[in-house]
Protein backbone atom coordinates (compact mmCIF):
# COMPACT_ATOMS: atom_id res chain seq x y z
CA UNK A 1 0.00 0.00 0.00
CA UNK A 2 0.89 4.22 -1.15
CA UNK A 3 -0.29 6.98 0.93
CA UNK A 4 -0.31 9.48 -1.69
CA UNK A 5 -1.76 12.94 -1.95
CA UNK A 6 -1.89 15.77 -5.12
CA UNK A 7 -0.05 18.97 -3.99
CA UNK A 8 0.82 22.38 -6.11
CA UNK A 9 4.63 23.04 -6.40
CA UNK A 10 5.65 26.88 -4.44
CA UNK A 11 8.24 28.32 -5.62
CA UNK A 12 11.21 29.76 -3.73
CA UNK A 13 10.73 33.64 -5.40
CA UNK A 14 7.37 35.47 -5.91
CA UNK A 15 6.66 37.32 -8.95
CA UNK A 16 8.95 40.33 -8.24
CA UNK A 17 11.91 37.73 -8.41
CA UNK A 18 12.08 38.23 -4.42
CA UNK A 19 12.87 35.30 -1.73
CA UNK A 20 9.74 33.77 0.22
CA UNK A 21 11.04 33.41 3.33
CA UNK A 22 10.02 30.48 4.30
CA UNK A 23 13.00 29.90 6.08
CA UNK A 24 12.87 32.54 8.69
CA UNK A 25 9.10 31.80 9.64
CA UNK A 26 10.68 28.28 10.52
CA UNK A 27 13.20 30.01 12.45
CA UNK A 28 11.47 32.08 14.21
CA UNK A 29 8.64 28.83 15.19
CA UNK A 30 11.78 27.26 16.22
CA UNK A 31 12.76 29.98 18.91
CA UNK A 32 9.75 30.02 20.14
CA UNK A 33 8.07 26.28 19.85
CA UNK A 34 10.51 23.18 21.52
CA UNK A 35 10.73 20.14 19.53
CA UNK A 36 9.60 22.13 16.22
CA UNK A 37 10.75 20.07 13.23
CA UNK A 38 10.63 22.09 9.43
CA UNK A 39 9.41 20.83 6.81
CA UNK A 40 11.85 20.63 4.10
CA UNK A 41 9.74 21.44 0.81
CA UNK A 42 7.11 23.68 0.51
CA UNK A 43 3.62 22.69 -1.23
CA UNK A 44 -0.09 22.74 -0.91
CA UNK A 45 -2.33 19.44 -0.96
CA UNK A 46 -5.20 19.55 -3.28
CA UNK A 47 -6.43 16.57 -2.78
CA UNK A 48 -5.38 13.72 -0.47
CA UNK A 49 -5.95 10.17 -1.48
CA UNK A 50 -5.17 7.84 1.29
CA UNK A 51 -3.83 4.51 1.32
CA UNK A 52 -3.70 2.98 -1.94
CA UNK A 53 -2.83 -0.07 -3.49
CA UNK A 54 0.40 0.42 -5.96
CA UNK A 55 -1.30 -1.22 -8.30
CA UNK A 56 -3.96 1.58 -8.31
CA UNK A 57 -1.30 4.36 -9.37
CA UNK A 58 -1.73 3.98 -13.48
CA UNK A 59 -5.39 5.02 -13.02
CA UNK A 60 -4.20 7.70 -10.79
CA UNK A 61 -1.62 9.31 -12.79
CA UNK A 62 -4.14 9.05 -16.03
CA UNK A 63 -6.99 10.79 -14.04
CA UNK A 64 -4.14 13.31 -13.11
CA UNK A 65 -3.31 14.18 -16.53
CA UNK A 66 -7.15 14.36 -17.80
CA UNK A 67 -8.23 17.26 -15.15
CA UNK A 68 -4.86 18.90 -15.88
CA UNK A 69 -5.64 19.42 -19.67
CA UNK A 70 -9.29 19.70 -19.26
CA UNK A 71 -8.18 22.40 -16.48
CA UNK A 72 -5.88 24.16 -19.12
CA UNK A 73 -8.22 23.91 -21.97
CA UNK A 74 -11.13 25.78 -20.09
CA UNK A 75 -9.12 28.62 -17.52
CA UNK A 76 -6.16 28.88 -19.16
CA UNK A 77 -6.35 28.78 -22.92
CA UNK A 78 -4.70 25.74 -23.51
CA UNK A 79 -1.24 27.69 -21.95
CA UNK A 80 0.26 25.90 -19.35
CA UNK A 81 1.70 28.83 -17.87
CA UNK A 82 1.16 28.62 -14.40
CA UNK A 83 -1.61 29.64 -11.61
CA UNK A 84 -0.46 33.86 -10.11
CA UNK A 85 -1.85 35.94 -7.88
CA UNK A 86 -1.28 33.32 -4.68
CA UNK A 87 -1.02 34.96 -1.27
CA UNK A 88 -0.87 33.29 2.14
CA UNK A 89 -2.54 35.24 5.34
CA UNK A 90 -1.17 35.96 8.66
CA UNK A 91 -1.15 33.97 11.34
CA UNK A 92 -0.74 30.25 11.68
CA UNK A 93 -3.05 27.26 13.07
CA UNK A 94 -2.37 23.64 14.12
CA UNK A 95 -3.98 20.94 11.62
CA UNK A 96 -4.35 17.37 11.57
CA UNK A 97 -2.34 15.71 14.51
CA UNK A 98 0.57 18.40 14.85
CA UNK A 99 1.26 20.37 12.10
CA UNK A 100 1.84 23.74 11.87
CA UNK A 101 0.13 25.71 8.87
CA UNK A 102 -0.27 28.39 7.35
CA UNK A 103 -3.48 29.61 4.82
CA UNK A 104 -3.64 30.69 1.46
CA UNK A 105 -5.61 33.13 0.31
CA UNK A 106 -8.41 32.79 -1.89
CA UNK A 107 -7.56 31.78 -5.14
CA UNK A 108 -10.26 31.01 -7.95
CA UNK A 109 -7.72 28.91 -10.42
CA UNK A 110 -6.77 27.03 -7.24
CA UNK A 111 -9.75 26.02 -6.21
CA UNK A 112 -10.78 25.14 -9.90
CA UNK A 113 -8.17 22.55 -10.20
CA UNK A 114 -8.90 21.02 -6.94
CA UNK A 115 -12.34 20.37 -8.08
CA UNK A 116 -11.56 19.47 -11.38
CA UNK A 117 -9.10 17.04 -10.10
CA UNK A 118 -11.92 15.77 -7.55
CA UNK A 119 -14.62 15.39 -10.69
CA UNK A 120 -12.25 12.83 -12.66
CA UNK A 121 -11.46 10.83 -9.58
CA UNK A 122 -15.12 10.84 -8.48
CA UNK A 123 -15.36 9.57 -12.93
CA UNK A 124 -13.05 6.83 -12.63
CA UNK A 125 -13.98 6.02 -9.16
CA UNK A 126 -10.54 6.17 -6.83
CA UNK A 127 -10.28 7.03 -3.25
CA UNK A 128 -9.70 10.73 -2.45
CA UNK A 129 -11.29 13.11 0.73
CA UNK A 130 -14.59 13.77 -1.09
CA UNK A 131 -16.10 15.25 2.00
CA UNK A 132 -13.72 17.49 2.95
CA UNK A 133 -13.46 21.51 2.15
CA UNK A 134 -11.23 22.45 -0.01
CA UNK A 135 -8.67 24.71 2.52
CA UNK A 136 -5.43 25.23 0.90
CA UNK A 137 -2.80 26.03 3.59
CA UNK A 138 1.21 25.31 3.27
CA UNK A 139 2.26 23.02 6.50
CA UNK A 140 5.96 24.69 7.48
CA UNK A 141 6.52 22.13 10.38
CA UNK A 142 5.18 19.86 13.05
CA UNK A 143 4.98 19.78 16.85
CA UNK A 144 5.84 17.35 19.83
CA UNK A 145 1.84 16.19 20.13
CA UNK A 146 1.79 17.08 23.50
CA UNK A 147 2.25 20.99 22.83
CA UNK A 148 -1.14 20.57 20.82
CA UNK A 149 -3.06 22.11 22.90
CA UNK A 150 -0.69 24.70 25.13
CA UNK A 151 -2.37 28.06 24.98
CA UNK A 152 0.59 30.17 24.55
CA UNK A 153 1.55 27.92 21.26
CA UNK A 154 -2.07 28.46 19.58
CA UNK A 155 -1.85 32.51 20.46
CA UNK A 156 1.81 32.80 19.62
CA UNK A 157 1.04 31.20 16.37
CA UNK A 158 -2.49 32.97 15.48
CA UNK A 159 0.19 36.10 15.88
CA UNK A 160 2.51 35.22 13.57
CA UNK A 161 2.84 37.02 10.54
CA UNK A 162 2.80 35.55 6.72
CA UNK A 163 6.14 34.98 5.13
CA UNK A 164 8.27 38.10 3.63
CA UNK A 165 7.54 37.45 -0.38
CA UNK A 166 4.09 36.03 0.25
CA UNK A 167 2.57 38.74 2.56
CA UNK A 168 -1.52 38.81 1.29
CA UNK A 169 -1.61 42.45 3.46
CA UNK A 170 1.17 43.25 0.99
CA UNK A 171 -0.22 42.09 -2.40
CA UNK A 172 3.16 39.99 -2.33
CA UNK A 173 2.01 37.40 -4.68
CA UNK A 174 3.66 34.70 -6.62
CA UNK A 175 3.23 32.07 -9.54
CA UNK A 176 2.87 28.34 -9.01
CA UNK A 177 3.57 26.26 -12.42
CA UNK A 178 3.36 22.34 -11.23
CA UNK A 179 1.21 19.77 -9.75
CA UNK A 180 2.88 16.77 -8.21
CA UNK A 181 1.61 13.49 -7.44
CA UNK A 182 3.85 12.33 -4.10
CA UNK A 183 4.18 9.07 -1.92
CA UNK A 184 4.07 10.33 1.59
CA UNK A 185 6.52 8.07 4.28
CA UNK A 186 6.77 8.29 7.56
CA UNK A 187 8.67 11.33 9.33
CA UNK A 188 6.84 13.78 6.79
CA UNK A 189 9.22 12.23 3.78
CA UNK A 190 7.23 12.70 0.30
CA UNK A 191 8.88 11.23 -2.79
CA UNK A 192 7.48 12.62 -6.23
CA UNK A 193 5.75 10.37 -8.43
CA UNK A 194 4.53 12.27 -11.18
CA UNK A 195 4.40 16.00 -12.60
CA UNK A 196 2.69 17.88 -14.23
CA UNK A 197 2.41 21.50 -15.83
CA UNK A 198 -0.77 23.98 -15.20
Amino acid sequence: MMRLFIAVDLPEVNDNNEPIQFANMQLLIDQAIPDFRPTKTFHTTLVFIGSVSDSLVPKIKTAIERAVNAFINDQKNGLANGIGGIMMQQGASLMGKNAIAMKLSDNYELAVLALELRKYFNEYQLPHDRHEEINLHVTLGRIAPENKNAIEIRRFLELLPAPIGARAQLQETFTAHTITLYQSLQGSEYIPLARYKI
